[in-house]
C-alpha cells in the first residue's frame, strides 16, 4: 500500500502546487488508511525539495495545454478542505497516533506487542474452555 500511495502524492504534486504532506492527505479523503512508510515519505521529501520543480516544468513542455489544471487545483484544494472535517469529525486519522495507542478514529489502531499476546492468550483460553 506504501508503493501505490506514495506515487499517487507524486502524482498529484506533480500536475498541482501542492506539496507532499497536502498531497497525501487529499489521496487519504479517498483512502484513509493511506500511510507510506518512513522511506516512501523521505522519497517524496527529496523529490519536493530536489526534483519536483523540473518535472512540472517537464510536464508542461510536453502537455503545453494541461487543460485540467485549474480544475485539478480546485479539486485538490477543496479535498484539504474536507479532510479538515473529517479530522474535526474523527472520521479520519491525521496519522500521528503512537505506537501502542489506540486511534482515536480507529483508522490507524496499530496494537503493540504486549496486546497481540493478550489478545492471543485470551483467545486460546477461550477455545480451551468451549466444550469439544
Amino acid at each position: 500500500m506504501s508503493r501505490s500511495v506514495t506515487v499517487a502524492v507524486a502524482y498529484i504534486m506533480s500536475v498541482t502546487s501542492l506539496n507532499w504532506k497536502e498531497a497525501l492527505k487529499v489521496v487519504r479523503v479517498g483512502r484513509a488508511v493511506a500511510n507510506p512508510n518512513f522511506g516512501f515519505l523521505k522519497q517524496l521529501h527529496e523529490f519536493e525539495e530536489s526534483r519536483l520543480n523540473e518535472e512540472r516544468r517537464r510536464l508542461k513542455e510536453r502537455y503545453p495545454s494541461m487543460a485540467l489544471v485549474e480544475s485539478d487545483e480546485e479539486q485538490c484544494r477543496h479535498l484539504l478542505i474536507s479532510y479538515q472535517s473529517l479530522i474535526l469529525s474523527r472520521d479520519i486519522c491525521d496519522g500521528q497516533c503512537s505506537y501502542g495507542q489506540v486511534c482515536p478514529t480507529g483508522v490507524c489502531r496499530i496494537a503493540s506487542k504486549r496486546q497481540v499476546l493478550h489478545d492471543l492468550i485470551a483467545l486460546q483460553k477461550s477455545c480451551s474452555s468451549a466444550p469439544p
